[in-house]
């Protein structure tokens, strides 16, 4: 919790507290009543839960990057859901279902070998493993190409513009359904 740069978790507690701090994010953008909030509450209890029974999960996998990177799975499956459900949101007018977050579960108790995300080579160089004597598996994705820089801002919107408070009811207003 005291680290001054989030990273990706390598132990369920880091996960843990990441889940919770997406929760948090998620009421204060779009408030505790919204559909996508209650769904990830929903995850965010089933994971408390779940705790223990994916921790005897992880400790049964092989050794080294397989249990390294299960709670980074987990919440990379998870940030796939969700990133996705904004993507879809955004070009909708109309309220879409929140993703079924904790399905994950039921996944990894089935033991089904879909839940997985790919990891990309430069997403496992970032959290460098290689420095801990644990191999870059052959079958990893090359990365993804550069994105490009973010464009300046258009002259229109002004500091004026962007400081007003009904801005971000603009930007979310939708969401809030």
């Amino acid at each position: 919790v005291m680290q001054s740069k989030p990273g990706a978790p390598r132990a369920l507690y880091q996960a843990r507290h990441q889940v919770r701090r997406v929760y948090i994010m998620l009421v204060v953008m779009l408030g505790e009543e919204h559909r996508l909030s209650r769904a990830y509450e929903k995850f965010y209890h089933r994971f408390l839960s779940a705790e223990a029974d994916l921790h005897r999960y992880q400790q049964g996998l092989t050794i080294g990057q397989d249990q390294l990177l299960f709670p980074t799975k987990v919440l990379k499956r998870n940030a796939i859901d969700l990133s996705y459900w904004f993507e879809q949101q955004a070009h909708t007018p109309a309220a879409r279902m929140p993703p079924k977050f904790d399905q994950v579960f039921d996944d990894i108790k089935q033991e089904l070998t879909t839940w997985e995300p790919q990891m990309s080579i430069g997403f496992l160089k970032e959290l460098k493993l290689d420095g801990m004597g644990v191999p870059v598996p052959n079958n990893v994705p090359p990365a993804s190409p550069p994105v490009a820089p973010f464009a300046p801002r258009p002259p229109s919107i002004d500091d004026a513009t962007a400081s007003n408070p009904h801005f971000l009811e603009g930007t979310f207003g939708h969401y809030r359904r």
